[in-house]
């Protein structure tokens, strides 16, 4: 189902008061402390404010197709006020849930953006806290949950039909380019977002292809994964939940960090970590005790782009061109990895202390990026039988 009839306009549908302010008094809400918050920037909502407005059905309607998406009911209820900083997914001591809204903040960000895109992907995102439990907890926001609201952000606003550069709008428009102790920087929910936009553009393209006759599915991207599995028989000795690289000697984990290996495949999601509270870390599996974080040398040697360009096995540091299959490794032997799939290294940059070496196994490249941002963990231990 596609979203109907959007406007530049929306905005106003969907935030300005029709016209019927509530009594605080007479809803009873004005006496009631928050028992928990999550705010799209970080500014916190102290109570409930004295004046909210109605939004009107066309907002209730525009709202509930954004629910529908997820496939459950929306189950909170949304006010536009001029009191609250931004916009804030709330619950009440009672149970209520509520979705505020500052209608000129979220204005000032489509006159900013000039779409109205950057209006729904801050609604989505305070829905995703919502539908996620996170108002449930008394911690308030956290880089972690912020991240998973940014995501549901994403693959919403993909299957509505926006492109990745509409439904990251917001963030560019608002977010800071440093992480502070309850949101992460912009670069890292740029990358949330992107994860949650690729998803649902991966569900999409799965479901289109159930309809094809079977003669139809050996396209470009079958053939690539079929070489890629052709390579990991010829490059990886693959094990339960570890391989080995023939090549280069060092076995990996097949899960990144926070997903558990069930046999088959990596299930779960994997748990996104700064620079400082993982680097010091050794870990434990498969009965081997010195698991480390691996150095940047060592995380280009999975690059791999299917289209050979501009190698095969990419340790060039420039992305992958042409026709290749995402992520940037081999399925076969690290199954499940993350949509954003950029994972941390050991290797700091020594131009930049401040600065990291990672590879992004979306695009195929290593780059050095912020030590306070959060990206993915997959582990490495040398050979030593």
């Amino acid at each position: 189902m596609k979203i109907i009839n959007l406007r530049p306009f929306f905005l106003y549908i969907l935030l300005l008061s029709s016209g019927c302010t509530l009594s605080a008094k007479s809803n009873d809400l004005a006496d009631l402390i928050l028992a928990s918050q999550c705010n799209y920037d970080g500014k916190a909502v102290s109570n409930i404010p004295a004046s909210i407005f109605v939004p009107d059905v066309s907002a209730e309607t525009i709202v509930d197709e954004i629910t529908a998406y997820s496939g459950l009911r929306r189950n909170f209820i949304i006010l536009a006020t001029n009191e609250t900083q931004n916009a804030a997914a709330i619950i009440m001591p009672s149970g209520e849930r509520y979705l505020l809204y500052n209608p000129d903040f979220v204005h000032s960000i489509e006159q900013k953006t000039h779409s109205y895109w950057a209006a729904i992907s801050i609604i989505a995102h305070e829905i995703g806290h919502h539908l996620q439990g996170h108002t449930l907890t008394k911690d308030g926001s956290r880089p972690g949950t912020e991240l998973e609201a940014d995501e549901y952000s994403g693959f919403v606003l993909q299957k509505m039909g926006a492109t990745l550069e509409e439904a990251q709008l917001a963030i560019n428009a608002v977010a800071s380019d440093i992480a502070s102790h309850t949101h992460p920087a912009k670069q890292t929910r740029l990358l949330a977002i992107r994860a949650g936009w690729i998803k649902a553009a991966h569900l999409t393209t799965v479901t289109s292809k159930l309809d094809m006759p079977s003669f139809q599915t050996h396209d470009a991207e079958v053939e690539l994964l079929q070489k890629q599995n052709a390579e990991a028989i010829n490059r990886y000795k693959i094990f339960d939940g570890f391989v080995k690289d023939t090549k280069t000697g060092l076995i990996w984990t097949r899960c990144s960090l926070g997903q558990k290996w069930n046999g088959s495949s990596c299930q779960g999601m994997a748990t996104k970590y700064i620079w400082d509270e993982i680097v010091v870390k050794h870990f434990s599996f498969a009965g081997y005790n010195d698991w480390r974080l691996p150095t940047i040398a060592e995380l280009k040697t999975l690059l791999y782009c299917s289209s050979g360009k501009p190698n095969q096995w990419n340790e060039s540091s420039t992305p992958c061109d042409g026709e290749y299959a995402k992520p940037t490794l081999i399925n076969k032997a690290f199954p499940n990895v993350p949509s954003d799939a950029v994972f941390w290294s050991s290797s700091a940059n020594q131009d930049n202390p401040s600065t990291v070496w990672v590879a992004d196994f979306f695009t195929g490249v290593n780059r050095y990026d912020y030590r306070r941002n959060f990206f993915a963990v997959r582990l490495v231990r040398n050979d030593n039988r």
